[in-house]
């Protein structure tokens, strides 16, 4: 690291211009939705991390009364190395994951949870983003929320 600082400063750039296009995630939101046919509600919140290189969004989806049903905490990066983004997923009981991701044609954030896993997408949309789950054999997904920006946020 400190034997290379040229190359350490052109990995750091390109790290966090890979990270630009998931801006959109990045502030604080609160959100609605579905969740197996159940109406839910969600916060959700984004910030950079360390010198701009990780992206970490917290999300929490609630019962009708206002019961957390769900937590998770995913970490985005670009990997130089794989040349791709990569999502490193934590959820409650220790559960933890990672796996690729990308951004196609629309600028929606994908990514599989391997074989037989559910898929997710997030999408930038004018007020914030939105996300999907569909599970594997299903037409429709599972969860679908539309989060909105906090007014003062992003």
């Amino acid at each position: 690291m400190s034997g290379d600082p040229s190359g350490w400063e052109a990995r750091a750039r390109a790290t966090r211009e890979r990270l630009e296009p998931l801006r959109f995630l990045v502030g604080a939101f609160d959100g609605e939705g579905q969740d197996d046919g159940r109406p839910v509600r969600a916060r959700a919140s984004g910030r950079w991390l360390l010198d701009g290189s990780w992206i970490e969004l917290c999300e929490e989806i609630l019962d009708p009364d206002g019961r957390a049903i769900h937590r998770d905490v995913t970490l985005y990066r670009y990997d130089p190395a794989e040349q791709g983004l990569r999502v490193l997923h934590l959820m409650e009981r220790a559960w933890h994951a990672q796996y690729p991701v990308h951004l196609d044609a629309a600028g929606r954030l994908c990514w599989t949870t391997g074989v037989g896993g559910p898929a997710v997408v997030l999408e930038p949309t004018p007020e914030g983003w939105g996300s999907s789950v569909r599970l594997p054999d299903e037409a429709v997904p599972t969860v679908v929320l539309r989060y909105r920006r906090l007014a003062g946020e992003g």
